[in-house]
């Protein structure tokens, strides 16, 4: 049940009316102050009357969004408000696409899909492996022994999960701002997590540090200036006048357990397989209707992707069992020729 006062709605519809008119021919920049002005006013105005209807409820927390995601420095900005869970996301630096992502596990072997999940277009790839691994285990009860993922999965937190679970992380290693500087990354520092201290390249040994702000999870090493001055090392280190500042992540001896796997034969050899989910992936675009979303919503459109993950899994199954049979019907036949 909901309140409606017609007295503010005919208010509103007149005032609708009449910006329609008078910004008529204006540009964007030009009208978008009035309309959030009057915006902001509906939102004040309807929260003010007491609803139990959940779509309208709703729909003021929407155009409350909206108003929000107009400032510049807004993220995850709203795209349609007839598919408010839809987003902007990036294929590269130079493609956009708006909409859904639809992240897939796949057995190296057979190519079968085995974890499915759908999120809005913006979300990262890395943030989602934790979730897959946990999907295909709860679905399969089977114990993964290693993961192949791109250098979007390089998370220290993925190295983390995947170590405590004895999962092997063939992983690609994402280079980080400081690698490309040529100087000295955290990399070259050694970390003793039990006397909370840093030693650099060239042996000198610091234990004054603060936990890391903006998000990071870690702490902030820093060198006296006493201890950087005369050092022979100094120009590979850093490019700053007074100090310098290492940042050791949490995850520090699980990134240094990746990187020295990433040198290894085996991860080597694991990644020339990686290509095959791409395959599945082009499967599902090209021949089971996932090139664009049926449904508007994240749930609706997961279940679309679930379907063409299902129509794609039994087309492959079909496949193997096909081949599966010519294989043993070549391998029972008798060749007489030779009597």
């Amino acid at each position: 049940m909901s309140l409606v006062n017609p007295v503010k709605a005919a208010y509103f519809q007149q005032r609708y009316e009449q910006l329609w008119k008078e910004l008529k021919g204006k540009t964007r920049d030009e009208k978008l102050p009035h309309i959030l002005k009057l915006a902001n006013e509906l939102v004040e105005s309807g929260e003010s009357l007491p609803s139990e209807d959940e779509n309208e409820s709703s729909a003021i927390l929407i155009l409350k969004k909206v108003i929000a995601d107009r400032t510049d420095t807004a993220k995850d900005r709203i795209i349609s408000i007839v598919d408010p869970d839809a987003r902007t996301g990036r294929k590269s630096d130079t493609r956009t696409i708006q909409g859904y992502k639809d992240h897939i596990m796949i057995d190296e072997e057979s190519e079968i899909i085995t974890a499915v999940k759908v999120t809005p277009a913006n979300a990262e790839d890395g943030d989602q492996l934790t979730d897959l691994v946990t999907q295909f285990h709860k679905n399969h009860n089977i114990v993964l022994k290693e993961v192949s993922a791109d250098k979007a999965y390089w998370f220290g937190k993925n190295l983390h999960f995947l170590y405590e679970n004895n999962i092997v992380a063939n992983i690609s290693v994402m280079k980080t701002k400081q690698d490309l500087t040529g100087l000295f990354t955290p990399n070259n520092f050694t970390f003793d997590r039990e006397k909370m201290q840093v030693t650099c390249p060239n042996g000198i040994t610091t234990n004054k540090f603060k936990k890391s702000k903006k998000n990071r999870e870690g702490f902030e090493f820093r060198f006296m200036k006493s201890q950087c001055n005369e050092c022979p090392l100094r120009a590979q280190c850093t490019t700053s006048k007074t100090v310098r500042s290492v940042y050791i992540s949490n995850y520090y001896f699980d990134l240094k357990r990746g990187r020295a796997h990433y040198q290894t034969e085996k991860y080597k050899e694991a990644r020339k397989n990686r290509w095959l989910i791409e395959r599945r992936h082009a499967d599902k675009v090209r021949n089971h209707g996932l090139r664009r979303s049926r449904y508007r919503g994240l749930e609706r459109t997961s279940i679309h992707a679930l379907m063409s993950s299902i129509a794609s899994n039994i087309k492959r199954m079909s496949k193997l069992i096909f081949e599966k049979q010519n294989q043993n019907h070549r391998d029972e036949s008798v060749d007489f020729s030779y009597l």
